[in-house]
């Protein structure tokens, strides 16, 4: 790992990763060796496409929200709650309901629901987006359900988890 890594860095930190390769032990420049092969075990599209399908639906997202902003329904994106509408043959139909927590982490709203679009839609996509009905958490400022915790009724599920797991 560090020599792989240190190979990777070397046109970015060139001194550095110099340094780092000589205090490893070896002779020569880091600059004159050559980069790591690609193991092709870790060969495969599917990380791209899944990331392919959370930036087309962050876009989408990132267009109503704004419209939402600008006519003054809310004024952080965190407190938007979206309604997907995504035909079932869209490969986004299966990133919106196995991967809900990740989504949305990338999209960066309290809330989304999905609703399942005609399929003889020209557009597979669309949102449509109001303010959440949720408060905003305290400890992380998103805006989540509270209270689902007696230990911290103040805080998200997410926070009550952290801080039930954080010595006193």
């Amino acid at each position: 790992v560090f020599e792989s890594l240190t190979r990777l860095l070397a046109p970015i930190l060139a001194y550095t990763a110099d340094e780092a390769w000589e205090f490893a032990g070896h002779s020569t420049s880091i600059h004159l060796d050559s980069f790591p092969e690609p193991d092709p075990e870790f060969a495969g599209d599917s990380a791209t496409t899944e990331i392919s399908q959370l930036e087309r639906l962050r876009d989408t997202a990132q267009i109503a929200i704004d419209e939402a902003v600008k006519g003054g329904q809310f004024r952080k994106r965190e407190r938007a709650s979206l309604t997907v509408t995504v035909n079932p043959s869209d490969p986004a139909a299966a990133l919106l309901a196995d991967r809900r927590d990740e989504v949305l982490e990338f999209l960066m709203v309290s809330d989304f629901k999905v609703a399942e679009g005609d399929s003889a839609e020209t557009e597979s996509l669309s949102m449509a987006v109001e303010e959440t009905s949720h408060p905003e958490c305290p400890r992380c400022r998103r805006s989540l359900p509270l209270g689902d915790h007696d230990a911290h009724p103040d805080l998200c599920e997410r926070c009550s988890d952290v801080m039930a797991t954080q010595p006193v």
